[in-house]
C-alpha cells in the first residue's frame, strides 16, 4: 500500500505526496470549504476565512433562512455567524473529519481504483466525481461515522 502525505499549503489547498512501489508523485490539490463539506468533512469558520457566503452554503440564502430578519446586506452578501446562530460546525454540515483527511480518502479512493501516476498532478476534487461517479457517495459513508 502506498503512504499518502497531505499538508494544507493554503486555504483550500494541499500538497499531496504518494510514496509506493512505483516512486514517489507530487500532487497539488485544490478543495473549496463547501467540497470538504459536502465529502463529509468538518468546516469551520477558520475554514472558510471568516464569514460564510452564499456560495460556501451552495445556493441562495433567504431572509426566511435566516429567521426573517436579515438585512438586505445580509441577504446579498456575507452571512456572518451572528446571522447564522453561531459557527458553521460538523454538527451543522455532518461530518467530522478535517480537509486532510477528507484528501488522504480521496487519495485511497483513487489509489484503489488507479495506479499513483496515473493522477492528475493538479486538480479540484470535485473532478474526481467525473471519471468516478460512484466518489462524492463513498466519501460520504467513509465520514459519516466520524
Amino acid at each position: 500500500m502506498a503512504a499518502i502525505d497531505v499538508t494544507e499549503t493554503g486555504p483550500g489547498t494541499y500538497r499531496v505526496v504518494v510514496t509506493g512501489d512505483a516512486g514517489t508523485t507530487t500532487h497539488e490539490v485544490t478543495a473549496a470549504p463547501a467540497t470538504i463539506a459536502d465529502l463529509g468533512g468538518d468546516v469551520s469558520r477558520a475554514d472558510l476565512g471568516g464569514d460564510v457566503s452564499r456560495a460556501d452554503l451552495g445556493g441562495d440564502v433567504s431572509r426566511a433562512d435566516l429567521g426573517g430578519d436579515a438585512s438586505g446586506t445580509d441577504v446579498g452578501g456575507d452571512v456572518s455567524r451572528a446571522d447564522l446562530g453561531g459557527d458553521v460546525s460538523r454538527a451543522d454540515l455532518g461530518g467530522g473529519a478535517s480537509g486532510t483527511d477528507v484528501v488522504a480518502a480521496s487519495f485511497e479512493f483513487l489509489l484503489a481504483r488507479e495506479p499513483q501516476h496515473a493522477i492528475l498532478a493538479g486538480f479540484d476534487l470535485t473532478v474526481i466525481a467525473r471519471y468516478f461517479p460512484d466518489y462524492p457517495a463513498e466519501m460520504r459513508r467513509r465520514f459519516e461515522a466520524t
